[in-house]
């Protein structure tokens, strides 16, 4: 009954543990320079097949028109209840852009912390086809990485906080800015204090 152990209603085999020296020995061997080789070449292949992976460039989304019934995704009132640009986000695996009722809220959510990063288009109005006192915006959407936006100005935006301004020519920004004040930048120079 050595060879057995009861546990319960159970008997278990004991299992001697035999030692060979022989075997020992070669679970001891170092590696070789040639497994060393073989292993960094085996590496090196990974890291080229992955480096061949690139990511699916999707197409950028047309921007779609406002039919009077989308909802802010901040302050969750009407868009077209609201004067000044207008601006939507797209986002990867979505049909439909979340709107904005001004561009300053649009920028601001591109920039926040905990708000989606997979972003496909960002559309704002031309301010050169409406003015601020326009309830409904211009059907001329600007992609925002193409604008230029004055910021600092003395334009209030629809939710009564100061709006950036965008323009799809330089020229029609310089204009703008000469008759309300502020700064003329670009959409990689706006930075989340702009916005807030």
């Amino acid at each position: 009954m050595d060879n057995y152990c009861t546990v319960g209603s159970y008997s278990l085999l004991k299992q001697k543990t035999i030692v060979d020296p022989e075997l020992n020995r070669s679970q001891h061997k170092s590696s070789s320079p040639l497994d060393f080789k073989l292993g960094a070449l085996v590496a090196l292949c990974f890291i080229v097949l992955l480096s061949g992976c690139e990511k699916e460039t999707l197409p950028t989304p047309d921007a779609k028109n406002i039919s009077g019934e989308e909802i802010g995704y901040f302050c969750r009132m009407l868009v077209v209840n609201h004067r000044g640009p207008k601006g939507q986000v797209h986002l990867r695996n979505t049909a439909e852009p979340l709107w904005f009722t001004s561009v300053r809220d649009t920028i601001a959510f591109t920039l926040m912390p905990g708000e989606p990063k997979s972003i496909t288009a960002i559309y704002v109005n031309d301010m050169e086809q409406m003015s601020l006192d326009s309830l409904q915006p211009s059907s001329d959407w600007l992609n925002a990485s193409e604008a230029w936006f004055v910021i600092d100005s003395d334009a209030i935006g629809g939710m009564g906080m100061p709006e950036l301004v965008p323009f799809a020519n330089e020229t029609a920004a310089s204009h703008f800015r000469a008759q309300h004040g502020g700064q003329l930048i670009r959409l990689t120079d706006i930075e989340l204090s702009d916005v807030q």
